[in-house]
């Protein structure tokens, strides 16, 4: 039987409906006539929404961004493991937008804004350390104002509301971490910690749209780490429950060995157009950097790497032998060939009749000249 056959043959009960004018009132004052089969009457009170019409009508603003193409309006969780390096990411681009100037080495800001920076778990003798290290001998941008002390929960909220209303060109505000920014759990009631997220972030996530800016809400990552090393979503790396997660509009994970200068900021978001991932590099004086896209910056990395291994090898090596040298683990090291087989391809190696592996000399000039020099590349692990 079709499916049209199916709705035809269903019974419907009869709904009645009271004597009364035939007009839906709705939540702005709207009238709408009822279906003309209906008799008459009240139909209900319903919320003013907007017809397909309207909808497709309707011209809106596009939205306010604190860093273009990177960071818009609304609510965003940046999230990493302690240590990592997401304080002075907030940092850097706090000052980047205050000052007006182009954020994270790359990206063009077009005025100064206001931003407050709440760092809840901070000093203000670390603070000061961070910002001469940061802004040198420049006068210090005169529209960033911070703070470690705090409200929590929606007084905090209302807080950040007040400061909004003051300084109506503020585009960012950052909190520094989101755990000392959420009221304290009271242990009373059985309410899920995915509700109590999501109904304790909501109003911020409303007064970022409201104000048309961006609030950053810094997070730790769960103990395992970055999901994506197992074939997991980088969404899952959130510490907490998935209503923080679902809550945002921006998620962000920042990863990074912490013996090393170079991380990978990975994001994802309602108002960008698709998933980025950039490779960053952090530099003592100018803060985290965009070194570029993180797969055509890593894979520029690795061939130094082969390169470099290549010339301090004194014959001929094999795939394996390079992989070993460079700490990639067997289940890996197909990486390396096909690396080996673009270098081959563009002449920068030159390879024996029993696979073995060399320098050509067009290379020779390229190369890095010491080991020192070689990037670090992290390798997924499939395990």
């Amino acid at each position: 039987m079709r499916m049209t056959e199916i709705i035809y043959r269903t019974r419907v009960p009869k709904i009645v409906i009271p004597d009364q004018p035939r007009i839906i009132q709705c939540g702005e004052g709207t009238a709408y006539p009822t279906p003309s089969t209906n008799a008459g009457g009240i139909v209900g009170i319903v919320p003013r929404g907007m017809t397909a019409l309207e909808l497709l009508a309707a011209k809106f603003p596009e939205p306010r961004w604190a860093i273009p193409g990177l960071i818009p309006e609304g609510l965003m969780i940046l999230a990493g493991k302690p240590k990592v390096g997401k304080s002075w990411f907030g940092l850097s681009i706090a000052l980047s937008v205050s000052y007006g100037i182009r954020a994270l080495g790359k990206i063009a800001l077009d005025a100064p804004a206001h931003v407050l920076y709440l760092a809840l778990e901070d000093s203000y003798r670390r603070l000061q350390d961070r910002m001469m290290q940061l802004v040198g001998d420049d006068t210090p941008p005169e529209k960033l104002d911070l703070h470690i002390k705090w409200r929590r929960g929606l007084e905090a909220i209302a807080d950040i509301e007040k400061y909004l209303k003051n300084y109506p060109d503020t585009k960012l505000v950052i909190v520094d971490t989101m755990q000392k920014f959420r009221s304290p759990k009271s242990g009373a009631g059985k309410r899920s910690e995915y509700v109590e997220a999501y109904e304790e972030l909501t109003p911020l996530l409303e007064l970022a749209h409201q104000y048309h800016v961006a609030i950053i809400l810094i997070t730790h990552t769960r103990k395992d780490g970055d999901c994506t090393l197992t074939g997991g979503d980088f969404l899952d790396s959130v510490l907490g429950s998935t209503g923080i997660s679902g809550t945002a509009d921006t998620i962000a994970v920042l990863t990074r060995d912490r013996t090393k200068h170079n991380a990978i900021l990975k994001i994802t978001g309602r108002d960008l157009k698709e998933d980025m991932e950039y490779a960053l590099l952090q530099d003592s004086q100018a803060g985290w950097q965009i070194a570029g896209e993180a797969n055509e910056y890593n894979q520029s990395q690795e061939r130094k790497n082969i390169l470099q291994v290549l010339k301090e090898a004194a014959e001929p090596i094999p795939p394996k032998e390079i992989a070993e040298t460079l700490g990639i683990p067997p289940k890996k090291d197909y990486q390396i060939r096909q690396l080996l087989g673009k270098l081959l391809k563009d002449g920068m190696v030159s390879k024996t009749d029993n696979s073995r592996y060399y320098l050509s000399t067009l290379s020779t000039a390229s190369t890095p000249s010491t080991q020192s020099e070689l990037f670090t590349v992290t390798y997924e692990n499939s395990s």
